[in-house]
This record gives structure tokens, C-alpha cells and sequence, in this order.
């Protein structure tokens, strides 16, 4: 009984791991050379070296973005289900902005780090600051910081 259940599982689920995690399904013996399984279904290879789910895709022209195959173009990475140039675009939280000077994300505003910093989610002009203590930005120099809470900096004295 349970050797008939094992092999029901492997069927439709592929193989089961140590842990009972199924993993990626796989397909009949194939040549690879003229065929590529994805996730269980096999395609023709030809130029197709990449997948997409399912789907079976030349890298070189398409990016696959969320299970979706679209051109690829000067596009290198995705953001949610859309290519985008990482030279050009910056994604924050799946919301494209134009780069600019922008070289990090806070939620999903996109900012430079070297003139703004990110508190949990906040943006606040660099200053004299190099830290965050919470939301609030501070200058270790000058201040401590001890379970979010700022305090003025002493000699000697540790949270």
C-alpha cells in the first residue's frame, strides 16, 4: 500500500526529497541535445537553452519575468512581470523609476544614497548623518542609539 502511494506521489508531483518537499518535476529520458524538460513538459531544444515554467525559451532574445516570456532587448532583469534595463530603470518594490542618480530603494521610492538615507521605510536628507536609530536618522558620533530610542552619547556608557 504504501510503495503504490509513493509511486502515485512521484507521478503526478515528481520526486519527493528527504524532507518530503517535492522538487521540480522531471521528464522521460530524453537526448538533450534536442530536447529540454520544463517543470515535467518536454520541449524541442533548438536555439531554446533557458525556462520559462513550461515554456521552453532562447535566453539571448527573451527574458522570462513572473512565468512570462517577453523580448528581451537591452532588458536584463525583471520587475514583478516587466523587463527592464538596470542601467536606465531601477525597480523598488515592483514599481519601475527612471535611474537618474538613484542607486537604492526605501519602500518603493528610489533614491541616492549618498545625499538621502532610508529609516525603516523613511527618506531623510544624509547630512551629518550615518545611521538609523528607528525611523530617525543620527550621527553616532554625537548620539547612541538603544532600542530605537536616541540618546545623547557619554563616555563610557553602553545600552
Amino acid at each position: 500500500m504504501k510503495l503504490s502511494l509513493l509511486i502515485f506521489l512521484v507521478t503526478i508531483y515528481g520526486a519527493v526529497g528527504k524532507k518530503g518537499i517535492a522538487h521540480k518535476k522531471t521528464c522521460e529520458p530524453h537526448n538533450p541535445s534536442f530536447k529540454i524538460c520544463c517543470n515535467g513538459v518536454l520541449q524541442n531544444k533548438g536555439i531554446n537553452n533557458e525556462c520559462c515554467g513550461t515554456e521552453a525559451y532562447d535566453s539571448t532574445f527573451k527574458i522570462c519575468c513572473h512565468g512570462v516570456v517577453q523580448s528581451r532587448g537591452l532588458n536584463k532583469e525583471c520587475c514583478e512581470t516587466e523587463p527592464f534595463n538596470p542601467e536606465a530603470r531601477i525597480c523598488c518594490k515592483g514599481q519601475l523609476h527612471f535611474r537618474g542618480v538613484n542607486k537604492a530603494c526605501c519602500g518603493t521610492e528610489p533614491f541616492n544614497p549618498e545625499t538621502k538615507m532610508c529609516c525603516k521605510g523613511q527618506l531623510h536628507f544624509r547630512g551629518v548623518n550615518k545611521a538609523c536609530c528607528g525611523r530617525e536618522p543620527f550621527n553616532p558620533d554625537f548620539k547612541m542609539c538603544c532600542n530605537e530610542k536616541l540618546y545623547t552619547r557619554k563616555p563610557g556608557y553602553v545600552c
